[in-house]
């Protein structure tokens, strides 16, 4: 789950950065993120021989869909919210993942929340909150700039970043509650189904848009350079996909969303070093201590002892 959330920032990061001085489109990130997505599927489904149509779960049809349809609308979702919002206010907002994560997992798989699992997500929400409360667009403007709460140009800019990232959250949670709900059906089966109705899709609109409008895949009129830089961070977020999908086939939903908190650090620390955002006291404490409580209860659940 570290290396789940290591991704995810970086992508988040790249993609603020190259938002910066390049024009992207949501289809080239659906793109690529679907293209290597299948690719690597196939190669887990060959490697492990488990044919996910021979052997699809028709008992999990529902949790098949929902595992692979949000997602695609949560990584257009995420990447509108990183038009609006800063790297790390966006992080801050995707931290209500955690409870929407234990909430359906209690409703729909029944899972235990523990005491100390409660008390550590409700200290890092606060955390969360305090960040949020503390956190102001900065008043130096580098050569590379991410956008700040003022920049983003009105208060309704600000309310449209802010509900694609806690529709992203609840999407995340979502997928990862339903990656444990099909705990019986293989690793490789689950990515398969997480791609390939997502790459299908892409294949049809390309199509479509090919017949009726003569239109060629906008990632095919890309410079070399914006091309690898693109298919470079949306490759982050596919091994954080990889990562997420078996963090929540091998743990508890509750215990496993917590580290989703990590998010923060990472965020702060691209802010701070790529973005050259000045960081107060007020930030750098909570998420110290965001870092610190993670750390203590994955340590405690490991051995048992939470």
């Amino acid at each position: 789950m570290i290396l789940n959330t290591v991704c995810f920032s970086s992508w988040s990061a790249g993609v603020a950065y190259i938002k910066k001085e390049n024009t992207v489109v949501y289809e080239d990130i659906l793109g690529f993120r679907y293209f290597l997505l299948v690719v690597l599927s196939v190669i887990f489904v060959a490697a492990y021989k488990t044919h996910p149509f021979g052997n699809f779960p028709s008992e999990h049809k529902g949790s098949v869909f929902l595992m692979a349809f949000p997602p695609m609308a949560g990584l257009v979702l995420v990447t509108v919210a990183l038009a609006y919002l800063p790297v790390s206010i966006t992080m801050v907002i995707l931290q209500t993942s955690p409870f929407w994560a234990s909430l359906l997992a209690f409703l729909l798989l029944g899972s235990p929340i523990t005491r100390a699992e409660i008390a550590a997500m409700l200290t890092c929400f606060g955390a969360v909150i305090s960040i949020a409360l503390q956190s102001q667009p900065s008043a130096e403007v580098s050569e590379v700039s991410e956008p700040s709460l003022e920049e983003s140009g009105t208060s309704y800019g600000v309310l449209i970043g802010t509900v694609s990232a806690v529709l992203t959250a609840f999407i995340t949670a979502l997928r990862g509650v339903m990656s444990t709900k099909m705990a019986t059906v293989h690793f490789s089966q689950q990515v398969f189904y997480f791609a390939f109705p997502g790459f299908m899709s892409l294949v049809i609109y390309y199509f479509g848009n090919l017949i009726f409008t003569g239109t060629l895949p906008h990632f095919m009129t890309l410079e070399p350079a914006l091309f690898l830089s693109i298919f470079f961070v949306v490759f982050l977020e596919v091994l954080s996909c990889l990562f997420l999908t078996l963090a929540f086939l091998n743990g508890n939903p509750a215990s496993v969303s917590l580290f989703t908190y990590l998010n923060l650090v990472w965020a702060f620390l691209y802010d701070y070093f790529l973005f050259h955002t000045k960081l107060s006291l007020g930030q750098i404490i909570p998420v110290g201590l965001i870092l610190m409580i993670t750390i203590i209860v994955g340590y405690n659940k490991s051995r048992g002892k939470i």
